[in-house]
């Protein structure tokens, strides 16, 4: 990361006066109280940023000859813009994260005065939206993983809208996900899983997610095919590499 924000280092001056604006509203606070400052987040974003330019997040330096290749390919003038629509992506993100929380907290009250409040289902739903973004996800994600989010999030506030209406049908319809949701706990529960069997994991997840939105928000498009069948055979396929 050094080496590319030294070759490019009047645009990634300019992208952290902007990072520093960005930074400033209130959707931003939730992810800023999980650094120890505000320069902690605008460095993070940052780091986010190169990684996306230049796939330096696996931390391996690139031969002179790639280097050269990559700094060819992107010339300077981009830095900039590619920067910004990056931050724009990521402040978006947290607007809608902080959308959905606004939501579940008013259906939460609603629920509340209607004495149908079930502490379990707010719950449900306040860990979904971590999951979806997590704190930690300027690391733990990339930028193509970030449109994923985004969908997840929509389906999310789908759900908790159309469950204040009839909760019965929404548990309903959750019970397909509990099984596959309690094999990933389970999983991860366990210590020293090899790098196939995250990866594989991952993509357990990521199927549960996509089955999620298809059956609480059928209009929004899932990104893979997706049934019963297939997050089966894919967690036996996990059970094997696991």
């Amino acid at each position: 990361r050094y080496l590319f924000q030294l070759q490019y280092s009047r645009q990634f001056k300019s992208l952290k006066k902007v990072y520093s604006t960005m930074l400033s509203g209130p959707s931003s606070l939730w992810l800023i109280s999980f650094f120890s400052t505000k320069t902690d987040a605008i460095e993070s974003l940052l780091n986010f940023t190169v990684d996306t330019l230049f796939r330096t997040n696996t931390g391996i330096i690139p031969y002179q000859e790639e280097y050269n290749s990559i700094t060819e390919r992107i010339p300077k003038e981009k830095i900039y813009d590619r920067g910004r629509t990056i931050g724009d992506t990521v402040m978006a993100l947290l607007r809608q994260r902080r959308e959905v929380q606004s939501e579940i907290n008013r259906h939460k009250d609603l629920a509340k005065k209607a004495r149908t409040f079930i502490a379990a289902r707010y719950q449900e739903y306040e860990a979904l939206l971590d999951e979806i973004l997590p704190v930690d996800f300027l690391k733990t994600l990339t930028y193509s993983d970030l449109e994923d989010c985004n969908r997840y999030m929509k389906s999310l506030l789908l759900r908790i809208t159309r469950a204040h209406s009839d909760y019965s049908k929404d548990d309903k319809k959750a019970e397909n996900l509990r099984p596959h949701i309690r094999n990933l706990e389970m999983l991860y529960q366990r210590k020293n899983l090899s790098d196939d069997c995250l990866g594989k994991a991952r993509e357990y997840q990521k199927l549960i997610h996509e089955w999620r939105i298809s059956l609480f928000s059928p209009e929004i498009k899932t990104k893979l095919s997706v049934s019963a069948k297939k997050l089966e055979k894919t967690w036996q396929e996990l059970l094997n590499v696991c």
